[in-house]
């Protein structure tokens, strides 16, 4: 809501807001239902790095989808964040506009009331200079007329008639003064508003340098875990290459052991 909205027909203003409304519930919805995919999927991921034994490369690779998914559940959820802000912020504005717009028009009534009688006052007080212009006028040319009133008294009401003038143009004065205070502490108000939002969002509205930033992180901590695996998984098929090495070699020497013990029975008997 700006201030030249002021000036725009009451029903293209109503119009308007509604269609950004409709347009921004779908917005919504839309985004709501991206987060609800992407929270399955992460769901599912997660249920299978839990549950399956994994090579090292293929936890690495489920791991790295994992991290791109949770920077995009992030992202929309930031949206959802930054829209339930907005929808907040408009509907304070709103609010601030509909006082403010009472407001106003209370005080243009008043200054269309003090108009009116400026005008009516302007008439009276040029009315009043006429009639003493006409006497001197008429006096000038010899006429002598009879007046109800003396020059003094026309003069006298005429000071009266100007003091009345110069109380309305000072009321209209401070009233035209009243209104830009009120114009002014509305955009005053709105600004702030409006620097309240911004910072807001900023905190929800990450930039495509940091989204891809905590992405390459997430994805540099899975490498090391990778790394990690790997050596474990190494370790792991060397120290199991090992026993089976040695069961072998213990399997043969008691095959060895055995098949002495038998031979020398033999020949013993």
């Amino acid at each position: 809501m700006r201030l030249e909205d002021l000036v725009v027909d009451d029903e293209e203003v109503i119009v308007e807001e509604e269609k950004k409304i409709k347009e921004k519930r779908k917005v919504a919805k839309t985004s709501k239902e991206k987060v609800s995919k992407l929270y399955t999927q992460l769901e599912e991921l997660q249920e299978r790095l839990n549950d399956e034994i994994l090579s090292p490369n293929k936890r690495f690779m489920l791991e790295n989808k994992l991290s791109i998914i949770e920077g995009k559940l992030e992202a929309q959820l930031g949206k959802l964040k930054v829209q339930e802000i907005k929808k907040k912020t408009r509907r304070v504005k709103g609010k601030q506009y509909k006082k403010f717009k009472g407001e106003l028009k209370g005080k243009k009534q008043e200054l269309d009331e003090i108009l009116e009688k400026l005008e009516r006052q302007e008439r009276k007080v040029k009315r009043k200079k006429r009639r003493i212009k006409n006497r001197k006028i008429n006096k000038l040319k010899g006429k002598n007329y009879k007046y109800n009133r003396t020059n003094a008294e026309i003069v006298k009401e005429l000071r009266r008639e100007q003091l009345k003038l110069k109380q309305l143009e000072f009321k209209k004065k401070m009233k035209t003064k009243e209104m830009d205070k009120l114009k002014g502490e509305f955009a005053r108000k709105e600004k702030l508003m409006n620097t309240k939002e911004t910072k807001q969002i900023q905190k929800y509205k990450p930039s495509l340098w940091q989204s891809m930033k905590t992405t390459f992180s997430r994805v540099a901590n899975n490498f090391k875990n990778w790394i990690i695996n790997t050596k474990q998984e190494k370790q792991e098929v060397k120290q199991a290459k090992e026993a089976a090495v040695a069961a072998v070699r213990k399997a043969k020497l008691k095959t060895r052991t055995n098949a002495t013990v038998e031979s020398e029975k033999r020949n013993k008997n």
